[in-house]
């Protein structure tokens, strides 16, 4: 998916030309990005991505690192691809998807265009696939510019839930721990439900008197106003490894949300 863009450049990061010439900080820039995202995906009757913090923040630090490390891909110099540098850097974050898109422009008198960045991704099958995809709701976009060289970078993803409470290195069993999420996902949140993983899956949970479930049991959400809701995880099925997994209408898919019970 790389692929390097040197368009006919329109707008300005610096003031190094004329007055005719519009000049945009940095932070407007990337969301001239993110807004010229949103008019490609209205042509085609997709609904507008939402911005977010976390995945502009991993968008700026790979930008960076391409930038000051003088590489362009996908996987940086420790290895890591995008959903790598999410987990290490955001795991408080649950995404179902995640997807990137880079771009590398060089003018000696540090003109760029948001405009003409975003077209140079639409002429690309793969950068097309990215901006043009449903699974995707949100866009963190980050630029960065060192001398004459601009590097853009697009995390696209689908953010389930965000832990906001701080994790612990260890749990004991037979407590219970209450934890606090944000609901980030588009999807109504009438059916949402959440579910703990059990370190064994034969472990049998009663559900009633004569129904049970089999190393998975089901949390009650206690929602808290707005999209902030509270879990209480209880630690009563043996030591091991516990994981949170959340879905919709029956359906669920396991988070990286893991605690370690001893």
């Amino acid at each position: 998916m790389n692929r390097l863009f040197l368009p006919l450049f329109l707008l300005l990061l610096a003031s190094l030309l004329p007055s005719k010439t519009t000049t945009l900080t940095v932070a407007d820039f990337e969301a001239a990005i993110l807004k010229q995202t949103n008019l490609q995906r209205a042509k085609y009757q997709l609904p507008a991505l939402l911005p977010n913090a976390e995945l502009s923040d991993l968008a700026r630090r790979h930008a960076r690192n391409m930038a000051r490390q003088k590489f362009f891909a996908h996987q940086d110099k420790e290895g890591m691809q995008v959903s790598d540098r999410q987990r290490k850097y955001y795991p408080q974050l649950m995404v179902q998807c995640i997807g990137e898109n880079l771009a590398y422009n060089q003018h000696s008198r540090r003109v760029f265009s948001p405009t003409e960045i975003v077209q140079g991704w639409m002429d690309s099958p793969d950068h097309r696939e990215n901006i043009l995809s449903p699974d995707y709701s949100h866009l963190g976009v980050g630029v960065v510019l060192i001398a004459d060289e601009l590097y853009s970078v697009q995390n696209f993803a689908y953010p389930v839930v965000k832990m906001l409470s701080q994790p612990l290195k260890r749990y004991s069993r037979n407590k219970s721990y209450l934890f606090q999420f944000q609901y980030l996902a588009v999807q109504p949140k009438h059916d949402f439900a959440a579910y703990l993983i059990l370190p064994k899956k034969d472990t049998r949970v009663m559900l009633t008197s004569n129904t049970y479930a089999l190393g998975v049991k089901p949390l009650q959400i206690e929602w808290i106003g707005g999209n902030t809701f509270k879990l209480k995880l209880p630690f009563e099925y043996g030591k091991g490894q516990y994981r949170l997994a959340f879905g919709w209408g029956g359906a669920y898919s396991e988070s990286d949300f893991t605690f370690k019970v001893r």
